[in-house]
């Protein structure tokens, strides 16, 4: 048994997980770093280590504003600065975890590039799709940014602009109006599985972190992920079969972090040219100091659980949320969502594992477990590390793909629960359609994109009412101030709920069905972006609409969206009508048009991460 380490899975079965390092006590890499992630910086030594902010020269950028003393959703610092990047989207060949396989790349690396930005800054961001064999269009959303005044920039094709048209260019616009860590991706059909994405990060107030944060070692983005080496055209396929069971069986390969992993090759599918020992992520760690470590799940389907053996993490925000700080040996993240933690460097020096675990019943892979390499400073980094799992990491706890109890996760600027205006429930179910496809609906609705009529501009044009498109599934709150929403999911699967344009205030959660009264800490509840709503359970949501336009609101695993998990929150109508549509807009729309007047897309699922037509 040796290279097997025993894990408990949260069902408290043994399995094992297999190190993959055929030289005892050595960690060497292999493949090329350009085979494996082109020319992707991530979880290479020396680690990257980011500013407080960018510039300096002239002091901190968003002034006097603090974590603790300014309400984000009314107040965004205006820094006057741009920062600009250009993306080229087209597939190539990598091998992030040993076997060559296609992916959809941008600028030629995976993960992409790195966004990085001060608080009140602007981002502008040209794209160009360049992919071909074959064609296909493609949108980058934002993922948490708030997109005040500029909802056309979100990145939803269908709802806010027409998908970009292989060989044009879209240029983007948009303030960094909130602060902490994201990640950006495609948001055309499951684009992102095969490779389409990448981290953002923009810089804020640490007022928050215990003892002022002027000692921390930011060491960047860290990403988690799951790994599929089947196209994920072929995957969206299965995930529409009409057998249910077969649908939701779709499979991970592999797990990664920083987009690095390793497979056992003699496992490997024949022809597949694999290596062993690709090369697992090493990250730098200095004596006595506190890092910051920006966890980011940008999985396709998979919830994980993030550990680093011997050591604490303090978690200091949730996606773009600063929180009052708490302590905790591991943490949850659903796809999408973020976690930032410090870790003090308090330990015997040496080299430790930094550790990634797919539960048991919240995700599907046929490797559920990843290792990175976290070393002191001093030590050899091609020393393996021999140290152990922290007890919580091993212990048979069934973690009910949920995140940290509510109790616990309490936003550092205090914001009070106001009474709903309007509330309505939403009865998720899954079922197969008279065509033969699986497909999820909401109060009996499924949700089909249209790449061709934007819902933004059709609500700017004065179309704010869908009866002979109920596919679109609109949801109109009119002028209503605030709206909450009882998502209750009546499938044994989790969904991690995602909702664009603003943070959702979390009411309640949990198992089985609301009482229809309860709330924790109606005070300050939990705010963030993206929470998990559990198997047979419900999640209570409150949106305060302040922010005029359309926004998705929608599961985030690739194969549920794609399904149709998906609804379209309408806010305030009557303002839209009085933005100004960028010209960029409209000329996207007319490639997208001109592309499709000769090219059918072959839209098989929803079309945002299409279903079938009757």
């Amino acid at each position: 048994m040796s290279g097997l380490i025993p894990i408990l899975d949260g069902l408290g079965n043994v399995t094992f997980i297999n190190n993959l390092l055929s030289s005892v006590g050595v960690l060497v890499s292999i493949l090329p770093g350009l085979l494996q992630n082109g020319n992707s910086t991530l979880g290479l030594l020396p680690t990257p280590v980011l500013p407080p902010f960018l510039g300096g020269s002239q002091g901190i950028p968003w002034g006097n504003m603090t974590a603790g003393g300014t309400n984000v959703y009314e107040q965004t610092p205006d820094t006057g600065v741009t920062r600009s990047y250009d993306f080229t989207i087209a597939r190539a060949t990598l091998a992030p975890e040993g076997i060559p396989k296609e992916m959809m790349l941008i600028n030629g690396q995976y993960p992409g590039p790195l966004i990085e930005a001060n608080w009140g800054d602007m981002i502008e961001v040209t794209v160009t799709n360049s992919i071909t064999g074959p064609e296909e269009g493609t949108a980058l959303h934002w993922h948490g940014l708030l997109q005040k005044e500029t909802p056309w920039y979100d990145g939803v094709p269908s709802v806010q602009m027409c998908p970009i048209a292989p060989g044009k260019s879209f240029t983007y616009k948009f303030k960094a109006d909130l602060y902490g860590s994201s990640w950006y991706h495609s948001h055309y059909s499951a684009q992102y599985a095969g490779g389409l994405l990448g981290p953002m990060i923009i810089h804020g107030p640490r007022d928050n972190y215990p003892g002022g944060g002027s000692d921390v070692v930011d060491i960047g983005p860290v990403l988690v992920s799951d790994s599929y080496l089947t196209d994920y055209y072929t995957l969206v396929q299965q995930s529409e079969s009409n057998n249910v069971a077969v649908a939701e069986l779709v499979t991970s390969s592999n797990t990664l972090i920083q987009g690095k992993g390793n497979v056992d090759c003699s496992a490997a599918p024949a022809g597949s040219n694999c290596t062993s020992n690709a090369g697992l992520a090493k990250f730098n760690f200095t004596r006595g100091k506190r890092h910051l470590l920006r966890i980011i799940n940008t999985s396709a389907a998979a919830f994980m659980v993030v550990s680093l053996d011997s050591h604490k993490m303090t978690v200091v925000a949730n996606d773009f949320v600063a929180v009052k700080p708490y302590t905790v040996s591991q943490v949850q993240l659903f796809v999408g969502q973020r976690t930032d933690v410090l870790i003090t460097a308090n330990q015997i020096p040496g080299a430790y594992w930094l550790r990634v675990r797919q539960p048991v019943l919240c995700a599907l892979s046929l490797q559920p477990f990843a290792l990175a390499a976290v070393y002191y400073d001093g030590i050899d980094t091609n020393t393996k590390p021999l140290s152990l799992p922290n007890l919580d990491f091993i212990t048979p706890t069934l973690i009910n793909c949920g995140n940290d109890a509510l109790t616990l996760t309490e936003p550092y600027y205090p914001i009070k629960l106001d009474p709903p205006d309007t509330t309505i429930t939403i009865q998720i179910t899954q079922t197969v359609n008279e065509t033969g496809y699986t497909h999820y609906e909401m109060n009996g609705q499924t949700f089909r994109a249209n790449y061709n009529h934007p819902l933004l501009n059709l609500t700017y044009n004065g179309n704010t009412s869908y009866p002979d498109d109920p596919q679109w599934n609109v949801y109109n709150f009119g002028a209503n101030d605030t709206i909450r929403i009882i998502f209750q999911n009546n499938v044994p699967f989790g969904h991690p709920m995602h909702v664009h344009g603003q943070n959702m205030y979390v009411v309640d959660e949990g198992v089985g069905a609301y009482d229809g009264v309860s709330a924790v800490r109606p005070t300050n509840p939990q705010r963030r972006d993206t929470q998990s709503l559990k198997p047979n359970g419900y999640l209570v949501a409150q949106l305060k609409a302040d922010n005029p336009g359309v926004w998705p609101f929608h599961c985030h695993i690739a194969w549920h969206v794609g399904q149709g998990l998906y609804i379209n929150v309408m806010q305030k109508p009557e303002l839209v009508r009085q933005m100004e549509i960028p010209g960029v807009v409209a000329q996207s729309c007319d490639g997208w048009w001109e592309f499709t007047d000769n090219n059918i897309p072959n839209q098989i699922d929803s079309g945002v991460k299409l279903f079938r037509e009757v």
